[in-house]
């Protein structure tokens, strides 16, 4: 890159493990961006050894900052990509915790300090399967009632931004579609606070 950090860190939420993936991958290729698994892959043969609740949200946490390194050496070549991030365990715990109304200006309800956060969260509220025929016929699995709980916290959430893409209206081409117009502005602003920070800078280099 020819300013450090212009390129855009991108994480993809959503209620649909898969489909998140899917949308995470793709939209790496199509950034020529890297796209960060979680846990990483030096750490990914330890995620079945942990079988204890609280060890296993430690192993989980300790991979997300693993990846939040990794992520701070790859910006100053190209944009990352990531799916389940901090604010999937976060929403997690703070709808189950909050079942009627978030804490306001509570530090929950804030980013860590000590983490990278992304330029943007795109979360993809996809159709739950129990919404579908075909599963009402094969399934008497009530609907889990955390779910809508769940979309709160991401509408909720302020920064990093969150931006909400519906599952039930958009095609995979229309939700590209609307990401791209959102990390474009994003990097323009991005490089725009660079020109600004190195105004004096950039000038000296020009005129010399």
């Amino acid at each position: 890159s020819q300013y450090d950090n212009n390129n855009p860190f991108i994480a993809i939420e959503g209620n649909h493990k898969t489909r998140r993936f899917i949308v995470a991958r793709q939209l790496a290729r199509a950034l020529k961006a890297t796209n960060l698994r979680s846990p990483p892959e030096f750490m990914n043969f330890l995620k079945f050894d942990f079988k204890e609740l609280e060890i296993r949200r430690a192993y989980y946490s300790l991979a997300l900052y693993a990846n939040a390194l990794e992520a701070r050496r790859l910006l100053h070549e190209k944009a990352v990509v990531t799916a389940g991030y901090w604010l999937d365990i976060a929403a997690f715990s703070l709808a189950k915790k909050y079942p009627l109304a978030f804490p306001e200006n509570s530090s929950e309800m804030r980013w860590p300090e000590d983490l990278l956060a992304p330029d943007i969260v795109f979360y993809i509220n996809s159709p739950p399967p129990e919404t579908t025929l075909q599963y009402n016929m094969a399934s008497t699995k009530p609907p889990n009632p955390l779910k809508p709980r769940l979309v709160d916290v991401y509408r909720t959430w302020t920064y990093p931004r969150v931006v909400e893409l519906s599952g039930y209206i958009f095609s995979y081409n229309e939700m590209f579609t609307e990401m791209f117009r959102h990390i474009n502005f994003i990097k323009q602003s991005k490089f725009k606070q660079y020109l600004k920070q190195n105004r004096k800078t950039l000038k000296r280099s020009y005129t010399n």
